[in-house]
C-alpha cells in the first residue's frame, strides 16, 4: 500500500490575526527603541557640538595669547639685543607702575570716617631742609580778643609747619644796557679847530657768554650739559623741555654750544687735570664697555670702551675719562707716556 503524507491544517484567521498583532507590537517596541536611540544620539551630537565650539574658542584664545607672547618676545629681543640709543631697565616692566614699586609705605586704610591720627613727634626727618631757600609766612590775628570774656590776648607760642614747595624752572632774559658817553663842548670845539676828535666812552661790561656772539648764558649751557650727561637726557627731550618754557632752542644750537665750549674751555680743564694726575705717584686705571651708535667705520654692535684714570687714595680726587674703540694696552701707554710710578688695574697686560 502506498503511504500518504499527513494532512497540514492552515492556521485559522484568529491565529493569523494574533500573529500579526504580535509582530506589530514587536515592531512598535523596535520603533520606540529606535526613537530613544535617535534622541540619545541627537543629545550626544548637541553635546559634542557644544564641546567642539568650546574647544574652538579655547584654541582661538590660546592662539591669540601665543601671538601676544611672540610679539612681546620680539619686542624684548629688540630692546635688549637691537641697536638702540636708550637702555631699558630690566626690572622696568611698565612706565606706569613706578609709583607702586617705589612706594615704601602702604596706603592708609579707611578709618570709618574718623580723623587721622596725628603723626608721632620726633624721629628722623625725611629730608634735610636746612640748605633749601626758606620763605616765612606768618599767620597772625590782628588785636586778638578772648572769645569768652573779650579781653586782649597775648602771644603764647608759635607753631611751625614746614612744607616743601616746587618752583617750576623758568628762563630769564637779562637785558644789558650799556651806556655810551661822549665829551661835551670842549672836545667839540677842539674838533672844529682840527686839533682833536670828540671822545666817546662806553661803560665797562663783562663777557656775557662763554661763546662770543652767542645769546647763551653760562648757566644755560651748564644746564644743557647737566641734562645731557648727568641726567642722560637726549637732545630732543631737552628741546621739548625748552619748548614747554616758550623758548624755541633747537638741538643743533645745543650741540654747537657743547662742542664750542669744549674746544674753548673744557679741553683746557681736561689738559690741566691730566697734568695734575701725572704728577702723582699712584694711578688707578680701568675700562668699561659702552655702545656707540652711528660711529664712522664701526658697526653699532661692536664693543667700545670708556677708560678711567683716577688719582691714588692719598691724593686729591681726580678722575679723567677717555673714549677709545679698543681696550689695548696702547691706550694706557699713550696716556701715561713719560710718567713714572705705580699703576693699579685689573689687567696688567700693558
Amino acid at each position: 500500500m502506498r503511504n500518504r503524507a499527513p494532512k497540514t491544517t492552515s492556521p485559522t484567521p484568529e491565529e493569523q490575526i494574533a500573529t500579526l498583532r504580535a509582530q506589530l507590537e514587536s515592531l512598535a517596541r523596535d520603533n520606540e527603541a529606535l526613537a530613544a536611540d535617535n534622541a540619545r544620539l541627537a543629545a550626544e551630537s548637541a553635546s559634542a557640538s557644544a564641546a567642539l565650539a568650546e574647544m574652538a574658542a579655547k584654541v582661538d584664545g590660546l592662539e591669540a595669547r601665543m601671538a601676544r607672547l611672540v610679539e612681546q618676545i620680539k619686542l624684548a629681543n629688540m630692546r635688549y639685543f637691537g641697536s638702540k640709543s636708550e637702555r631699558v631697565v630690566p626690572d622696568q616692566l611698565s612706565l606706569f607702575n613706578d609709583m607702586e614699586s617705589a612706594a615704601t609705605e602702604p596706603p592708609a586704610e579707611p578709618d570709618g570716617g574718623r580723623e587721622p591720627r596725628p603723626r608721632r613727634r620726633g624721629g628722623k626727618r625725611r629730608i634735610d631742609t636746612t640748605k633749601l631757600e626758606r620763605v616765612v609766612v606768618d599767620h597772625v590775628i590782628e588785636e586778638p580778643e578772648c572769645p569768652y570774656c573779650g579781653s586782649p590776648m597775648s602771644e603764647m607760642k608759635v607753631e611751625v609747619t614746614e612744607v616743601v614747595r616746587l618752583v617750576p624752572a623758568h628762563l630769564v632774559v637779562e637785558e644789558h644796557r650799556r651806556r655810551v658817553y661822549k665829551c661835551g663842548p670842549c672836545c667839540s670845539a677842539n674838533a672844529a679847530g682840527g686839533d682833536a676828535k670828540s671822545q666817546i666812552v662806553r661803560a665797562p661790561m663783562p663777557a656775557l657768554s662763554p661763546i662770543p656772539g652767542s645769546f647763551a648764558h653760562a648757566s644755560l649751557i651748564a644746564g644743557v650739559i647737566n641734562s645731557k650727561y648727568a641726567n642722560s637726557m637726549p637732545l630732543y627731550r631737552i628741546e621739548e623741555e625748552f619748548r614747554s618754557l616758550d623758548a624755541d632752542i633747537s638741538r643743533q644750537d645745543m650741540a654747537n654750544w657743547v662742542m664750542n665750549v669744549h674746544a674753548r674751555w673744557l679741553s683746557k680743564v681736561h689738559a690741566r687735570m691730566r697734568e695734575k694726575l701725572l704728577e702723582g705717584r699712584y694711578i688707578n686705571a680701568d675700562e668699561t664697555e659702552v655702545q656707540v651708535l652711528k660711529e664712522p667705520g664701526r658697526e653699532p654692535q661692536k664693543k667700545s670702551y670708556m677708560w678711567l684714570f683716577r688719582s691714588g687714595p692719598h691724593d686729591r680726587p681726580n678722575c679723567i675719562f677717555e673714549y677709545h674703540p679698543t681696550r689695548s694696552g696702547k691706550v694706557a701707554r699713550a696716556f701715561l707716556a713719560g710718567w713714572s710710578g705705580y699703576c693699579r688695574t685689573a689687567d696688567c697686560s700693558f
